[in-house]
């Protein structure tokens, strides 16, 4: 333990002095927003549209990722195997109004292309990509709306967790050491 009393992340635990999370504890869940899975997606699922653009065809952009061996990004989530709720929600929203914008029908025959492939449906990340290139965003936009939906997910879990003051997700591993 913490000298504060507080567990080290990723497990998370209130904090038995103050009865509350930690700012540490809080944050924790954002930390990572760097990594593969956690934000770097994002920025990898707008390499990937660029790469569509500038292909032959979207099918040789994403062929040209596999060749590579790198995995492509924007498709697939192991919590979401059927499909990402979250970019079904974003795609119908798209779709109403910019369902004629170039990126709108790349975005389409990219994922055209993710089941010719047997790719996994498109995910969040390749949702967060294409709303930055219909809109314009700046380079870093999407990263940052991806920060802001993990943080406010890990605060509403954290607050679940405390109500039934039990571990939801003890998937974590403790380290050795």
């Amino acid at each position: 333990r913490q000298a504060s009393g507080v567990a080290p992340l990723p497990g998370v635990h209130r904090d038995p002095g103050r009865g509350r999370a930690s700012l540490a504890v809080q944050i924790g869940g954002v930390l990572p927003v760097e990594g593969r899975r956690h934000g770097g997606s994002t920025r990898l699922s707008e390499a990937l549209f660029q790469s569509c653009e500038q292909a032959a065809s979207v099918l040789a952009g994403l062929r040209r990722w596999q060749q590579q061996g790198q995995a492509i990004p924007g498709c697939g989530h192991k919590l979401y195997p059927q499909g990402d709720p979250r970019w079904r929600i974003m795609s119908d929203l798209l779709a109403q109004d910019f369902a004629r914008h170039p990126a709108w029908q790349l975005a389409n025959e990219m994922i055209a292309g993710f089941a010719r492939l047997d790719l996994p449906p498109a995910n969040i990340d390749f949702g967060l990509a294409t709303a930055s290139r219909i809109l314009n965003w700046p380079k870093t936009e999407a990263l940052v709306w991806f920060a802001l939906g993990r943080s406010i997910g890990w605060l509403a879990h954290i607050q679940e967790q405390y109500r039934q003051e039990a571990m939801i997700r003890p998937r974590a591993r403790k380290a050795k050491g």
